[in-house]
């Protein structure tokens, strides 16, 4: 996250706090990249002994709830000691600092992390695993041939995303299905208006008359029930 904001690559940050929220199912990302640039913007060019921490934490929290992403228990319950901590030390010394406090800490840790003997056990341990999964490719592809043909194949389904998939068909097939009534009455109702005889209703043939009145008001209701639905406004008993 400091490398991101250090080096003005909002992709970074994005992807640290993309990492530490999970599943970004149903959030914004191009509005939360945009955000997050944002956010970038606004530290860039701070110097690490000048960052405020827990501004900078509470800011992160406050656009990861904006955009309903959680983060782990373990990891918010960190940045609010954090966040508590270095409102501790400025009641006790209001020229304090955090970050700069754990600024050597962190160059150790940096310096600790890429330096040639971590970066050789890191990439051995990485072939390693890659290794592990070439060697293993061949029986997983069998395995997998052997299940479809049996038919043992799982595929796995959102099943809430399924369920609105199902209400935005009946929805479509109740809107149809008045259609076609509108569509009847319309065409019984031309066929009336031409039969002499009968009751009359405003000088015309009182069940014509009705017909189209009915198709008119059915038209209505679909044209808004369609209105509705474009703006996001389904009708519950569509």
């Amino acid at each position: 996250l400091l490398m991101g904001l250090v080096e003005r690559d909002p992709q970074t940050v994005a992807d640290v706090l993309l990492d530490w929220a999970g599943d970004p199912h149903g959030a914004n990302l191009s509005t939360l990249e945009t955000e997050i640039e944002t956010f970038v913007d606004q530290y860039h060019g701070s110097p690490l002994s000048e960052l405020n921490l827990g501004e900078m934490l509470a800011d992160v929290t406050a656009i990861l709830r904006g955009h309903q992403l959680g983060l782990p228990s373990d990891l918010a319950l960190l940045i609010k000691a954090f966040i508590t901590l270095e409102g501790m030390g400025r009641g006790l010394d209001p020229a304090f600092h955090m970050t700069s406090e754990a600024l050597p800490l962190l160059r150790q840790v940096v310096r600790a992390r890429y330096q040639p003997k971590t970066l050789a056990i890191r990439s051995w341990k990485t072939l390693r695993r890659v290794m592990s999964v070439v060697e293993q490719l061949p029986d997983d592809v069998t395995r997998l041939m052997r299940n479809a043909r049996r038919g043992k194949v799982q595929v796995g389904i959102d099943i809430a995303h399924l369920r609105r998939v199902g209400d935005q068909i009946d929805r479509a097939a109740n809107r149809l299905a008045m259609a076609l009534v509108i569509s009847a009455l319309i065409i019984g109702s031309s066929i009336v208006m031409t039969v002499q005889g009968g009751p009359t209703l405003f000088g015309l043939p009182a069940f014509g008359f009705l017909g189209f009145a009915g198709a008119f008001a059915g038209a209505l209701w679909l044209l808004r029930a369609i209105w509705r639905s474009s703006h996001g406004k389904d009708l519950g008993d569509d």
